[in-house]
């Protein structure tokens, strides 16, 4: 049993794990502070877990407070162009992130929260899967979702580019909108 930097007693939670957030500048960047803040105040076992967040797009680097914040709650952080051929399109950051921390970091078991999340309780449940488990949960709205293909180039064009044959639809948690998983 450990203190972290928070004051809070914890350990680092299971061996060989880390987790992953994308920081860029603006909203982004007040929402992974929250998280962490959450994650390392609320954690329990896993709050003592390494944090490493990226900032993939060049010019979007989190702020300096943001960083100095950062480094007191035991964040790693790399603002390193990854997301260069989908630059204008954000959401690309999180595979694209998954991908560079999948083959940079030495952690076993790497778990991608997104940034916009707050931790109230144990994640246990994060953490306790088979190894190679890959979990994703439906979208809490519909926002750039589409109920069909007839009504969407934009999800047309993605599932071309991918080769992909949309076959299951998901409820997102909130709006309850069937949308195409």
């Amino acid at each position: 049993m450990s203190t972290n930097q928070l004051g809070i007693s914890g350990s680092a939670g299971p061996t060989n794990t880390a987790i992953i957030i994308c920081t860029e500048h603006g909203r982004l960047e007040k929402q992974s502070l929250l998280l962490v803040m959450s994650l390392r105040l609320f954690g329990g076992a896993f709050s003592g877990l390494p944090v490493y967040s990226f900032a993939p797009r060049s010019g979007h680097a989190p702020s300096a407070k943001t960083l100095r914040l950062f480094d007191f709650l035991n964040v790693t952080h790399e603002t390193i162009p990854l997301n260069v051929q989908y630059a204008d399109y954000p959401l690309a950051n999180k595979p694209i992130v998954c991908d560079y921390a999948q083959h940079a970091l030495s952690e076993n078991q790497l778990v991608f929260i997104d940034s916009d999340q707050i931790i109230y309780n144990e994640p246990t449940l994060l953490f306790n899967l088979p190894d190679n488990t890959v979990v994703v949960k439906p979208v809490d709205v519909k926002g750039i979702g589409t109920e069909s293909l007839d009504d969407s180039v934009y999800w047309k064009q993605i599932y071309k580019l991918f080769n992909l044959t949309p076959t299951e639809y998901v409820r997102s948690t909130i709006d309850k909108k069937e949308i195409l998983a």
